[in-house]
């Protein structure tokens, strides 16, 4: 229930801010990326499982990795796009230089294929899938200094 989108050319990660609580119906805006280190998480599945490996990845992924049931993640950094999930112990990384998770990425992957960016890739996902919704995030690799 999320649409994230990473960009390694535009050097940028986007997402659409809806989170819902299955239980009471409720949903509000959260944020989907966070910077750890040098590189841009984008997360996607259920918060404690997210929660986890987010604490691994700032713990320079020492130790273990966490189990998880449900947690697909892009990560940017200055080597690309990589894909965490919880089906592959290593990240992997996708042919082209961006990829989309979530359940709008095939909205957001088709996007960019005919020539979107990142921000738009999500607003037109945002548009047709039931599970994401605005406002679009916007994180650069790099800061501006």
């Amino acid at each position: 229930m999320t649409t994230i989108v990473a960009d390694a050319k535009a050097g940028v990660m986007t997402s659409d801010s809806r989170t819902f609580d299955d239980t009471t119906g409720i949903k509000w805006p959260t944020r989907k990326i966070e910077r750890v280190g040098a590189s841009l998480f984008g997360c996607a599945g259920e918060v404690p499982d997210i929660e986890k490996m987010l604490a691994w990845f700032k713990r320079s992924r020492a130790g273990r990795r966490p189990k998880t049931k449900d947690f697909y993640a892009l990560e940017l950094n200055k080597d690309g796009v990589f894909i965490w999930d919880e089906a592959c112990p290593v990240s992997y990384s996708p042919e082209r230089s961006f990829h989309a998770c979530g359940s709008g990425a095939p909205a957001a992957i088709a996007a960019m294929l005919m020539g979107a960016d990142a921000v738009k890739a999500v607003e037109i996902a945002c548009q047709v899938d039931a599970g994401s919704e605005g406002p679009v995030q916007v994180m650069k690799l790099v800061e501006a200094e």
